[in-house]
């Protein structure tokens, strides 16, 4: 037995050329061939476990996350929940965070492909399992009518045992390539979506600080100016009053304009009050929207006396 092959590692014993080849050297190569299945196999198990358990710690993490997202929505809104050292000012905002939670656990469990490699793993290792059954019944069909197992093999009976030993191996081999090309292919489209999920997160990202942005401006004060036309001269050097909602300004004629520096973004009336010099009262009202951020104009038509 000087012809010596390995497969993962196992030694495949066989038969020297041009010497007798005895059965119990078509035995010790069948004991090789399944030492190849057997690792083949066994190579799968542990490795299935531990994507089972990731599968099942992801999937099962973020339905309970879920749910408890879900149940929060329905608590009441008066108190301040925390989380490992996260403070939210309400229930909802903390179903928000769990929510997102458990959105990043299941793409991570799609991303690394947790659940499809336990798949494949499993289906991988049950025909191998099979196919090594399988092999045990094929390898007693073929030595029927074998007389005993030191007796020397025919050439009928070598090529019929060889045949059968090769297509053992290839036949494991074949499932561990079609598990590898699944693998190739969940491998390149792990990476799109990946690719996918960062460019939507990036934009999500942007359109957050862009609201953000616009939420800070819509939210800052507004400088509002107050102008005069029609016959303003009517009540030059008498004390008037100009009010915008809860502002108030005192001041000597309108011959020029009142400004409001800060003023928070609304809808206000716009008001003038003042007597002229006939002690005629003289009262102008507008409406004005304010937004946050910008300078508004306004102008109030004086009538005439």
């Amino acid at each position: 037995m000087n012809g010596l092959a390995k497969t993962n590692e196992v030694t495949l014993r066989f038969p020297e050329q041009g010497k007798p080849v005895k059965r119990e050297h078509l035995y010790e190569l069948y004991s090789d061939v399944m030492g190849v299945l057997q690792k083949d196999h066994d190579w799968y198990i542990p490795r299935k476990r531990a994507y089972y358990l990731l599968s099942r710690v992801t999937l099962i993490g973020s339905t309970a996350l879920l749910g408890f997202a879900a149940f929060l929505a329905f608590t009441d809104q008066n108190w301040a929940p925390s989380f490992l050292g996260l403070k939210f000012a309400n229930p909802a905002q903390f179903a928000l965070a769990l929510a997102a939670l458990a959105a990043f656990l299941l793409a991570a469990n799609q991303v690394l492909m947790f659940t499809g490699t336990w798949v494949r793993y499993t289906e991988a290792a049950m025909k191998l399992n099979s196919q090594m059954l399988a092999a045990q019944f094929d390898w007693q069909l073929c030595r029927i009518g074998w007389e005993d197992k030191e007796g020397e093999a025919s050439p009928d009976q070598q090529v019929k045992a060889l045949t059968l030993l090769k297509t053992m191996v290839a036949n494991s081999r074949a499932v561990m390539e079609s598990e590898t090309s699944k693998w190739s292919s969940e491998l390149v489209k792990a990476v799109d979506q990946l690719k996918a999920l960062t460019t939507s997160q990036t934009t999500a990202t942007q359109s957050l600080i862009t609201a953000a942005g616009k939420a800070a401006v819509a939210a800052s004060p507004a400088t509002l100016k107050v102008n005069f036309s029609g016959a303003p001269d009517r009540l030059k050097g008498r004390e008037v009053v100009v009010t915008v909602g809860d502002h108030t300004e005192k001041r000597t004629g309108v011959d020029s304009s009142v400004v409001f520096p800060s003023v928070a973004p609304g809808t206000y009336k716009v008001g003038l009050v003042g007597t002229d010099e006939k002690n005629v009262e003289v009262r102008v009202d507008g409406i004005v929207q304010v937004e946050g951020g910008s300078t508004k104009d306004i102008t109030l038509n004086v009538p005439k006396g």
